[in-house]
């Protein structure tokens, strides 16, 4: 319903205000309203009860975007949290196998309603635009990228395969454009670009999709890009790759030694066995032990999902076309070889 609160955002106990610094392993409050007398009522409280007004987060609910009530018809609401990339997965998974011990959650009903009711507006939004577009940074982008195609396409040319370019395009619109448009945008983030490959099916065991592009941690236009294999039809993500400052799929192999622009690259592959060592590997759906939706199987329909979160200056998703796409790659074994 507006930005997200988020890590580079929280008010908590180590970031009091908004204060810089480290927010996690502190305690912090979100409120959750429609309505600025009942956030101030909440407010109010939890001072009374001893809590610092500098953990206290809003979240509000901007009533002209919503139909309020609890009559058939009206919206439901829910709160999404998402953590990324753990700094220690035990901790991490020690984290969400005991919620009850981490967070509480209380809906509070007025016990008198309220005469006069003063709803929350529709919020300025960061901008996401800062001036500078990749294609600026990376001038040369259009001659290289189809350099690092070739590149590509000569490692890995067979006889046996044929090569489908996916296209790629918007996967998933901002949470007010959804509204209005009655288009379910799947727990969309103000902090992410969301774009995805057509759909696609893996014919065989070996077929295998390379994606490639530009790095957008290297450009400072995303503090993190996670590359994902979704099944169409339950709209699962089974396996991730993500890149970060310290995680990387290097494209240096494809490019001459040293050269320069490399670094802003990236090549990841994705299939079903490794042959290289590098590979993404895509789990099956039929008899995977963690369940059926924790793997797509061969012939059935999939994509590539691209989320590319947080510009490093402005702390929300970049630009939709200030950065330059990612490209993907299909290798399937042509129809004869599969016999």
């Amino acid at each position: 319903m507006g930005d997200q609160i988020d890590s580079h955002r929280i008010w908590t106990d180590s970031t009091p205000y908004g204060a810089p610094g480290n927010p996690f392993n502190s305690s912090t409050i979100i409120i959750t309203t429609a309505d600025k007398g009942i956030n101030k009522q909440m407010r109010n409280a939890l001072i009374k009860s001893g809590f610092s007004p500098g953990i206290m987060n809003d979240d509000n609910i901007p009533g002209r975007l919503v139909n309020m009530g609890l009559e058939e018809g009206k919206d439901t609401f829910s709160f999404v949290m998402r953590a990324a990339i753990w700094a220690d997965s035990d901790t991490g998974w020690n984290y969400i196998n005991n919620l009850e011990n981490n967070v509480n959650v209380f809906r509070i009903t007025p016990k008198d309603s309220c005469p006069a009711l003063s709803s929350w507006p529709i919020p300025s939004l960061i901008v996401k635009e800062t001036g500078i577009t990749e294609f600026q940074i990376l001038p040369k982008a259009r001659n290289e990228l189809d350099y690092l195609r070739s590149m590509i396409i000569e490692k890995y040319r067979s006889k046996d395969y044929e090569l489908i370019d996916l296209d790629i395009g918007l996967w998933i619109l901002d949470g007010f454009e959804g509204i209005l448009q009655d288009i379910s945008v799947y727990v969309d983030d103000r902090d992410a670009v969301y774009l995805k490959t057509n759909i696609f099916q893996l014919a065989t065991d070996d077929d295998f999709v390379i994606i490639y592009g530009v790095d957008h941690t290297e450009t400072g236009m995303a503090t993190f890009m996670n590359t994902s294999f979704y099944g169409a039809e339950l709209w699962n993500g089974v396996v991730p790759a993500n890149i970060t400052d310290e995680l990387k799929y290097p494209s240096t192999e494809y490019f001459p030694q040293s050269y320069k622009n490399s670094k802003y690259y990236y090549v990841i592959k994705m299939a079903r066995k490794t042959d290289e060592g590098n590979e993404v590997i895509i789990p099956y759906s039929t008899g995977n032990p963690a369940g059926s939706a924790y793997g797509v199987d061969n012939n059935q329909d999939a994509y590539i999902g691209f989320r590319i979160y947080q510009n490093k200056e402005t702390k929300v998703a970049p630009a939709l076309f200030d950065i330059i796409w990612s490209h993907a790659i299909l290798f399937t074994k042509k129809k004869k070889q599969r016999e």
